[in-house]
């Protein structure tokens, strides 16, 4: 697993997401699928080869982090689908500026962790 590359595929949320609340929908987003934290690159290690890591100190706080990132991600969107732009705007600032750092830091922590089993 590349914790960068899923660090920069969470960075470039921000991204998307911030297009999808300026009024851009060329991408079709949808939040009964982006809830899902099983279903990106770094849920797929997670729920699969990451299992041998679970007894990591940090490995928990991550896993429970990412969900809550996805969660936080498909809230923005269904706020801006039912046409409440203010509420994803102050979702998208807040929750998610502060839930997203925290899966960055999870992932680094992990990242040490892992050099160090090494």
């Amino acid at each position: 697993m590349d914790l960068m590359e899923a660090i920069k595929a969470h960075v470039a949320w921000k991204v998307r997401l911030e297009r999808y609340v300026s009024g851009d929908r060329s991408e079709n987003l949808d939040p009964t699928i982006i809830c899902q934290d099983d279903q990106c690159m770094l849920g797929k290690w997670i729920y699969g080869e990451g299992k041998t890591y679970e007894a990591l100190p940090n490995f928990s706080e991550m896993k429970n982090d990412h969900a809550a990132f996805h969660q936080c991600a498909a809230d923005i969107v269904q706020k801006c689908d039912d046409g409440n732009i203010p509420e994803a705007e102050a979702l998208l600032q807040k929750d998610y500026n502060r839930i997203s750092q925290r899966v960055k830091n999870s992932l680094a922590k992990l990242g040490i962790h892992l050099i160090q089993e090494k």
